[in-house]
Protein backbone atom coordinates (compact mmCIF):
# COMPACT_ATOMS: atom_id res chain seq x y z
CA UNK A 1 0.00 0.00 0.00
CA UNK A 2 1.54 3.28 -0.86
CA UNK A 3 1.92 6.15 1.70
CA UNK A 4 0.49 9.21 1.22
CA UNK A 5 2.16 12.04 2.79
CA UNK A 6 0.41 15.02 4.36
CA UNK A 7 -0.21 18.14 2.49
CA UNK A 8 2.27 19.86 4.94
CA UNK A 9 4.46 17.18 4.24
CA UNK A 10 4.03 17.82 0.23
CA UNK A 11 4.67 21.46 1.01
CA UNK A 12 7.52 20.95 2.62
CA UNK A 13 8.98 18.82 0.08
CA UNK A 14 8.69 20.51 -2.83
CA UNK A 15 9.57 23.54 -1.63
CA UNK A 16 12.67 21.76 -0.69
CA UNK A 17 12.85 20.20 -4.01
CA UNK A 18 12.67 23.76 -6.05
CA UNK A 19 15.08 25.54 -3.77
CA UNK A 20 17.84 22.99 -3.73
CA UNK A 21 17.36 22.65 -7.50
CA UNK A 22 17.51 26.66 -7.77
CA UNK A 23 20.14 26.78 -5.28
CA UNK A 24 22.78 25.08 -7.52
CA UNK A 25 21.74 27.15 -10.53
CA UNK A 26 21.84 30.83 -9.00
CA UNK A 27 24.70 32.84 -7.56
CA UNK A 28 24.22 33.28 -4.08
CA UNK A 29 27.27 33.61 -2.29
CA UNK A 30 26.86 37.26 -1.76
CA UNK A 31 22.85 36.92 -0.15
CA UNK A 32 22.81 35.74 3.05
CA UNK A 33 19.26 34.39 2.47
CA UNK A 34 17.83 32.57 -0.45
CA UNK A 35 14.92 34.87 -1.68
CA UNK A 36 11.90 33.37 -2.74
CA UNK A 37 9.13 35.01 -4.73
CA UNK A 38 5.46 34.48 -4.88
CA UNK A 39 3.14 36.29 -7.32
CA UNK A 40 -0.41 35.79 -6.67
CA UNK A 41 -3.78 37.37 -5.61
CA UNK A 42 -2.99 39.30 -2.02
CA UNK A 43 -6.39 41.54 -3.17
CA UNK A 44 -9.73 41.20 -4.76
CA UNK A 45 -12.56 38.15 -5.30
CA UNK A 46 -9.20 36.03 -5.24
CA UNK A 47 -7.31 37.17 -2.23
CA UNK A 48 -8.49 34.51 0.17
CA UNK A 49 -6.48 32.09 -1.96
CA UNK A 50 -3.55 34.28 -1.83
CA UNK A 51 -3.45 34.37 1.41
CA UNK A 52 -3.87 30.28 1.56
CA UNK A 53 -0.42 30.09 -0.22
CA UNK A 54 1.27 32.60 1.60
CA UNK A 55 0.11 30.87 5.07
CA UNK A 56 1.88 27.03 3.04
CA UNK A 57 5.00 28.42 1.91
CA UNK A 58 5.54 30.45 5.31
CA UNK A 59 4.98 27.31 7.22
CA UNK A 60 7.00 25.13 5.08
CA UNK A 61 9.59 28.02 5.28
CA UNK A 62 9.32 28.03 9.16
CA UNK A 63 10.02 24.36 9.24
CA UNK A 64 13.44 24.25 6.84
CA UNK A 65 14.90 27.56 8.07
CA UNK A 66 14.44 25.73 11.30
CA UNK A 67 16.60 22.79 10.22
CA UNK A 68 19.25 24.94 9.15
CA UNK A 69 17.66 26.42 5.63
CA UNK A 70 18.73 25.07 2.32
CA UNK A 71 22.63 24.99 0.99
CA UNK A 72 23.26 26.81 5.43
CA UNK A 73 21.17 29.91 3.86
CA UNK A 74 17.78 31.00 5.38
CA UNK A 75 14.81 30.99 3.44
CA UNK A 76 12.66 34.69 2.84
CA UNK A 77 9.44 34.54 1.04
CA UNK A 78 8.95 38.05 -0.93
CA UNK A 79 5.41 38.23 -1.61
CA UNK A 80 4.05 40.64 -4.75
CA UNK A 81 0.25 41.21 -5.80
CA UNK A 82 -1.01 40.75 -8.73
CA UNK A 83 -4.77 41.81 -8.06
CA UNK A 84 -6.13 38.60 -10.86
CA UNK A 85 -4.54 40.45 -13.38
CA UNK A 86 -2.06 38.98 -16.01
CA UNK A 87 -0.13 42.18 -16.70
CA UNK A 88 0.78 42.75 -13.38
CA UNK A 89 1.64 39.51 -12.54
CA UNK A 90 4.01 40.15 -15.17
CA UNK A 91 5.33 43.25 -13.70
CA UNK A 92 5.42 41.91 -10.02
CA UNK A 93 7.41 38.91 -11.44
CA UNK A 94 10.08 41.09 -13.08
CA UNK A 95 10.08 42.91 -10.24
CA UNK A 96 10.87 39.72 -7.61
CA UNK A 97 13.74 38.72 -10.22
CA UNK A 98 15.31 41.60 -11.13
CA UNK A 99 15.15 44.30 -8.32
CA UNK A 100 14.33 41.03 -5.25
CA UNK A 101 17.06 39.10 -6.72
CA UNK A 102 14.58 35.53 -5.97
CA UNK A 103 15.72 32.25 -6.75
CA UNK A 104 12.50 30.98 -7.54
CA UNK A 105 8.81 32.19 -8.48
CA UNK A 106 5.39 30.39 -6.75
CA UNK A 107 2.17 31.51 -8.77
CA UNK A 108 -1.00 31.78 -7.22
CA UNK A 109 -4.45 30.70 -8.38
CA UNK A 110 -5.30 32.70 -11.78
CA UNK A 111 -4.07 30.42 -14.73
CA UNK A 112 -4.13 33.76 -17.25
CA UNK A 113 -1.26 35.19 -14.67
CA UNK A 114 0.44 32.05 -14.73
CA UNK A 115 0.45 31.47 -18.24
CA UNK A 116 1.65 35.34 -18.78
CA UNK A 117 4.42 35.11 -16.61
CA UNK A 118 5.98 32.04 -18.36
CA UNK A 119 7.57 33.26 -21.26
CA UNK A 120 9.58 35.51 -18.43
CA UNK A 121 10.68 32.54 -16.55
CA UNK A 122 11.84 30.87 -19.15
CA UNK A 123 13.90 33.43 -20.74
CA UNK A 124 15.17 34.69 -17.39
CA UNK A 125 15.77 30.87 -16.64
CA UNK A 126 13.89 31.42 -13.02
CA UNK A 127 12.19 28.65 -11.75
CA UNK A 128 8.48 28.79 -11.84
CA UNK A 129 6.25 26.53 -9.88
CA UNK A 130 2.72 27.10 -10.18
CA UNK A 131 0.96 25.77 -6.89
CA UNK A 132 -2.52 26.26 -7.75
CA UNK A 133 -3.66 27.24 -11.19
CA UNK A 134 -4.31 24.38 -13.19
CA UNK A 135 -3.97 25.36 -17.22
CA UNK A 136 -2.88 23.47 -19.06
CA UNK A 137 -0.61 26.21 -21.36
CA UNK A 138 1.33 26.62 -17.76
CA UNK A 139 3.47 23.81 -18.25
CA UNK A 140 3.34 23.14 -22.29
CA UNK A 141 4.06 26.26 -23.41
CA UNK A 142 6.79 25.12 -26.14
CA UNK A 143 9.76 26.40 -24.17
CA UNK A 144 13.05 24.88 -25.72
CA UNK A 145 13.64 25.15 -21.94
CA UNK A 146 11.54 24.77 -20.21
CA UNK A 147 11.53 25.98 -16.46
CA UNK A 148 7.87 25.96 -15.40
CA UNK A 149 6.49 22.91 -13.02
CA UNK A 150 3.30 22.95 -11.16
CA UNK A 151 1.26 21.12 -8.84
CA UNK A 152 -1.72 20.96 -10.02
CA UNK A 153 -3.47 18.49 -12.51
CA UNK A 154 -3.56 18.61 -16.17
CA UNK A 155 -6.75 20.06 -17.46
CA UNK A 156 -7.08 17.73 -20.45
CA UNK A 157 -6.88 14.71 -18.35
CA UNK A 158 -9.12 15.95 -15.35
CA UNK A 159 -11.26 17.08 -18.23
CA UNK A 160 -11.69 13.48 -19.89
CA UNK A 161 -12.06 12.20 -16.67
CA UNK A 162 -14.98 14.05 -15.34
CA UNK A 163 -16.79 13.27 -18.50
CA UNK A 164 -15.72 9.46 -18.21
CA UNK A 165 -16.83 9.26 -14.27
CA UNK A 166 -20.01 11.01 -15.68
CA UNK A 167 -20.90 8.32 -18.20
CA UNK A 168 -19.92 5.13 -15.93
CA UNK A 169 -21.44 6.66 -12.75
CA UNK A 170 -24.90 8.47 -13.57
CA UNK A 171 -25.32 7.25 -17.67
CA UNK A 172 -25.24 10.52 -18.84
CA UNK A 173 -25.43 10.59 -22.73
CA UNK A 174 -24.10 14.00 -23.70
CA UNK A 175 -22.20 14.96 -20.81
CA UNK A 176 -21.21 18.55 -20.86
CA UNK A 177 -18.93 21.66 -19.24
CA UNK A 178 -19.43 25.17 -18.39
CA UNK A 179 -16.74 27.26 -17.94
CA UNK A 180 -15.07 30.79 -17.81
CA UNK A 181 -13.95 32.36 -20.94
CA UNK A 182 -10.50 32.73 -20.29
CA UNK A 183 -7.38 30.63 -20.87
CA UNK A 184 -8.40 28.41 -18.10
CA UNK A 185 -11.74 27.79 -19.74
CA UNK A 186 -9.75 26.92 -22.83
Amino acid sequence: MPIVASPRSLTRRLLLAVVAVTGFAAPLAAQEVMKLGLVAAMSGQSAKSGEAIVRGLSIAIDEINAGGGVLGKKLQLVVRDDESNPAKGVIAARELVQREKVVTLFGGLDTPVSIAIVPFANQSKVPFMGVWAAGTLITRNGAAENYVFRVSAVDVLVDKALVDYAIKKYAAKNPGMILINNPWGE
